[in-house]
């Protein structure tokens, strides 16, 4: 895990008040040490899949994109990892929703892949 990850992690923790300000640092210590130390992470996120479909020239929202996050890690397999093809595969999954549901009513949006909406005006 990066220590930029594991700072992220503190950060959030210490904006909550579960981790006073003076045990930021071995916070962190005790995370990378005890945590991290025999493992590692790799992390996506949105604007990975932001960045993935622009070079696609396709326009997601941030919900679209939590959609595509959470349907590589349904369907991750460690034998094969993630790759650019099932970033891109899951983009495509997810405008092919869109345009069925737009084709149906152009008054309804899909979020996240499985929830509807209706357009504001």
């Amino acid at each position: 895990m990066f220590n930029c990850h594991i700072e992220e992690m503190v950060d959030v923790l210490r904006d909550a008040e579960i981790v006073p300000e003076h045990l930021y640092d071995q916070a962190i210590t005790v995370l990378r040490e005890r945590v991290w130390t025999d493992k590692f992470a790799i992390t996506w996120g949105t604007v990975d899949i932001l960045d993935a479909a622009e070079q696609l020239e396709i326009e997601l929202t941030d919900d679209e994109a939590r959609w595509v996050l959470g349907y590589l890690h349904r369907n991750y397999s460690s034998s094969y990892g993630i790759t650019n093809e099932h970033v891109e595969n899951a983009i495509d999954e997810v405008v092919a929703r869109r345009d069925m549901v737009t084709a149906i009513d152009p008054e309804v949006e899909v979020l996240a892949g499985d929830l509807f909406v209706q357009r504001s005006a």
